[in-house]
C-alpha cells in the first residue's frame, strides 16, 4: 500500500488520503497522462504499466476515467 491512514471511517481523511494517492499517480505518470494516472489511482500501477493501452482496451477502465474526467470537468465549469 502506499498510504496509512489513521481512522479509516473519517471522511476528511480519506479524501486526503485518496488526494495524496491521486497525486502521486500524476507525478508519476505526470501531467499530460491525467488518464493514466486516474487509471492507476483505481487499478494499480502495475496495472497500467503492464498494458500501456488499457484504457482503450479495457472496457471498465475506461469507463471509469470518462466518469472521472467528466466529473472534473463538470467542476471546473463551476
Amino acid at each position: 500500500r502506499q498510504v496509512g491512514m489513521a481512522d479509516f471511517m473519517s471522511p476528511g481523511s480519506n479524501v486526503e488520503v485518496g488526494c495524496g494517492v491521486l497525486k502521486a499517480q500524476i507525478d508519476y505518470f505526470g501531467e499530460g497522462k491525467i488518464e493514466k494516472a486516474i487509471a492507476a489511482y483505481h487499478f494499480g500501477t502495475e496495472r497500467v504499466n503492464k498494458d500501456p493501452d488499457i484504457i482503450k482496451s479495457d472496457e471498465t477502465v475506461r469507463r471509469y476515467v470518462e466518469n472521472v474526467v467528466q466529473i472534473r470537468d463538470r467542476l471546473r465549469e463551476q
